[in-house]
């Protein structure tokens, strides 16, 4: 269906292939024929395609309108059907449809640059870095983990505001080379007799003369919401360290408070620790507080049993805090055990 429209409405294949390509930027395409009249554009302005025949014979356009959908963008179409209406009256001239999209391109720009201006707004009022907010009370939150979350909030909107103002300069380019064309066209040359190209050809070089100021104005802008952006970034940056090592320095007092409260555990514990041992000894069975040889003849049963087990508990700690070391060790006899009896075996074959 799609080759049909190409073919019907007279479009060159080369700008079917840009179209396939998602070539960005305005072409110019005329035809190869010097008998042939026929004149083709390509525009892609990350919004939509626009491709469109002019046919000067009969001064007639026919035009293909291929709209991008992305989410979080608003629909384009409404706004440049609106543009194509208000300056129906240069419907003669080739380059119409390119002053509607030039125009409806600057709108575009002009509001998404106040949302974003906005939005770097509210970061430096959060941050407080900014000349515009240097007498700004800063509100400070003694939570660490929501400090943290509302700094990375506000760094992903500054990364979204940057990539917001790269769009804007691939339409701001976009729009230098169309109204560049305006102020070069020549069409009326080429079509003896039409005064009315003639007139609508000085109106388009009118109104590129007006346009091409405002959007190197509007390049001067982007640039300079684009550094206060990244200024912000790197302070966002900066205080997001600075939080991370605030949290470091809150981990190492309640490592030292843990520390110290292990401390008098211990201390207490060594208080008490004699007195416990001795009243435990003390009522052990062995030892005869009502004979007159306190003593009893089994009493080393008690430190038979009580020393080694010692021992062995002791064993098993050390064991335990140096295993890796141990099994380490065990495969390396494992191996030199496994080569010795390899090579004995190969001794006796």
């Amino acid at each position: 269906m799609l080759r049909e429209i190409w073919h019907s409405f007279r479009l060159d294949p080369y700008l079917i292939y840009m179209f396939h390509r998602n070539v960005p930027g305005y072409f110019q395409l005329s035809s190869s024929s010097s008998n042939d009249t026929l004149l083709n554009f390509y525009i892609n302005s990350q919004a939509y395609w626009m491709l469109w025949s002019y046919e000067s014979a009969t001064v007639s356009t026919n035009a293909v309108l291929i709209s991008r959908i992305s989410p979080g963008r608003p629909a384009s179409y409404p706004s440049l059907h609106a543009h194509i209406k208000r300056y129906s009256s240069l419907a003669g001239h080739p380059l119409f449809l390119a002053v509607a999209t030039v125009i409806e391109r600057t709108t575009y720009i002009d509001k998404f640059m106040r949302e974003q201006h906005r939005r770097i707004g509210l970061t430096e009022q959060f941050t407080g870095f900014s000349h515009f907010y240097l007498d700004t009370p800063q509100h400070h939150t003694e939570n660490a983990e929501e400090t943290l979350a509302r700094l990375s909030n506000q760094s992903r909107s500054a990364s979204s505001v940057l990539v917001g103002l790269a769009d804007m300069m691939q339409h701001l380019q976009l729009l230098t080379s169309v109204v560049d064309a305006f102020l070069s066209s020549s069409f009326s040359g080429n079509m003896q007799g039409i005064d009315s190209i003639r007139r609508q050809d000085a109106a388009i070089k009118s109104v590129g003369s007006i346009l091409r100021p405002q959007v190197k104005e509007r390049f001067g802008y982007v640039n300079f919401v684009k550094y206060r952006a990244q200024n912000q970034l790197t302070v966002l940056f900066n205080l997001l360290a600075r939080g991370d090592a605030q949290a470091n320095i809150d981990l190492a007092k309640a490592a030292v408070h843990d520390s110290t409260s292990m401390k008098t555990i211990a201390i207490m514990t060594m208080g008490f620790l004699p007195a416990t041992f001795v009243a435990a000894l003390f009522a052990v069975p062995s030892l005869q507080w009502d004979q007159p040889t306190v003593i009893g003849s089994r009493f080393w049963v008690y430190w038979a049993i009580t020393i080694p087990t010692t021992i062995l508990v002791f064993i098993i700690w050390i064991g335990m805090m140096h295993s890796r070391k141990l099994l380490a060790i065990a495969k390396k006899i494992s191996k030199r055990n496994m080569g010795k009896k390899g090579r004995r075996e190969e001794v006796h074959a």
